[in-house]
């Protein structure tokens, strides 16, 4: 689902996310299930950028950081 957001071109969009308030930077892949926009602290958590107004800003680093600290968290 994906509500009042700009998603730029070339990004592809993972099954079940949820997708709100939020701008996409271009040729970003959203993992499956992904959820953004709907909390503020757990989008800071995944390192993603929030406005002052509460607008999401996800770049293709962000996601590859939050990618990475999921495979370090899994193997721990």
């Amino acid at each position: 689902m994906i509500e009042e957001s700009v998603l730029l071109p070339g990004v592809k969009v993972g099954q079940r996310c949820h997708i709100k308030r939020a701008i996409i930077d271009r040729s970003v892949d959203i993992p499956d299930g992904l959820r953004i926009g709907y909390d503020g602290k757990q989008d800071a958590d995944n390192g993603f950028r929030i406005t002052e107004k509460g607008i999401v800003l996800v770049t293709r680093e962000m996601i590859a950081n939050l990618q990475e600290k999921k495979k370090q968290h899994a193997a721990a």
